[in-house]
């Protein structure tokens, strides 16, 4: 019965902080912009977009006033790329292939 009575707890408890979070939480701040017709140039521009987004986010932190810092920030960026690309953009679903998602 305790059991219980914690899980239901827990749960509204949940429930309330994932409100709450979805009613503070900030509007998306990216805007995709369509500049010609090509869904293919679309898709890339919002992707470089993207890093340009996640790049502005680590430069506005302190960390990236020392070198350490910045050299790690560019390296995390990258290596987020590199993921994304080997993870979505190279597999296919007709000829799937294994590959190793921890790298480096």
């Amino acid at each position: 019965m305790k059991k219980g009575l914690l899980l239901a707890c827990c749960l509204v408890l949940v429930g309330v902080a994932f409100i709450a979070g979805r009613a503070s939480a900030p509007a998306p701040r990216f805007q995709p912009e369509v500049h010609n017709e090509d869904p293919l140039a679309n898709a890339f521009e919002q992707f470089i977009q993207a890093q340009r987004d996640a790049l502005a986010l680590y430069q506005s932190r302190e960390f990236f006033a020392h070198p350490q810092g910045k050299a790690e920030a560019y390296r995390g960026l990258l290596y987020a790329m590199i993921g994304s690309i080997k993870a979505g953009a190279l597999q296919s679903h007709d000829f799937p292939r294994v590959m190793r998602a921890v790298d480096w």
